[in-house]
């Protein structure tokens, strides 16, 4: 009986192992270098990996330990790490538990670049432009809201008002007990500080105050 003819899918088997067979052997050296490339790539990366690792675990970029407390024979049994075991380059290195939280900041433009009177914004009480050469200007707050009332009762809370009596020294020398720090000698800097004004302005239209905000120099 005669054979019947090979359907399609038979004969593209037969042709694609064919070629596959004479492809591997034509390009031998090509297919181990395939096959090796990864290789290399993953031997590479773990020499790389131990070495990154060797380098870390020196001493200086580890946070600095100390042994506490000691049994009759001297053996150690209990160390702690910290910063005031540490050296200035093992410092970066240890954690915090409990670090100082920073007070709310705001940027303030400088006084020869606040926000005065002009003929292209609507608020007349802003200072005259005089101001900045004397560098007296106080600082300018855009205030915003469907509610004018409510909208500049937050924004009172936000600027409180300066007590004449306050004792800025104070608060000053409570902030500095609080950060911490290291043995070192100690350093003395003079820092400059001072008072500025802050009055609000509201506005109601977003694109006013998309005009002012690149108009003039509020904050």
């Amino acid at each position: 009986s005669r054979r019947r003819p090979a359907g399609f899918l038979t004969q593209a088997n037969a042709l694609l192992r064919k070629n596959l067979c004479l492809q591997q052997k034509r390009n031998l050296k090509t297919n181990i270098g395939i096959t090796i490339f990864p290789i290399l790539i993953c031997v590479l990366l773990l020499v790389l990996q131990n070495i990154i690792n060797n380098e870390l675990d020196k001493p200086k970029y580890n946070c600095g330990c100390a042994c506490v407390d000691t049994d009759m024979y001297g053996t150690c049994r209990k160390r702690e790490c910290g910063v005031q075991y540490s050296t200035l380059e093992q410092v970066w290195s240890c954690a915090i538990p409990s670090p100082p939280r920073w007070p709310a900041l705001i940027q303030v433009p400088q006084p020869q670049f606040r926000a005065v009177r002009t003929v292209s914004q609507p608020f007349d009480d802003l200072p005259d432009p005089s101001c900045r050469d004397s560098l007296s200007c106080p600082a300018s707050v855009l205030i915003t809201g469907k509610d004018r009332g409510f909208a500049e009762s937050v924004a009172g809370g936000l600027f409180p008002v300066f007590a004449p009596t306050l004792n800025v020294t104070d608060y000053l020398d409570a902030l500095s007990r609080i950060v911490v720090g290291f043995r070192h000698h100690s350093r003395v800097y003079t820092i400059g500080r001072a008072c500025i004004f802050f009055f609000g302005y509201f506005v109601s239209a977003p694109a006013s105050v998309r005009a002012l905000l690149v108009a003039d120099h509020f904050i």
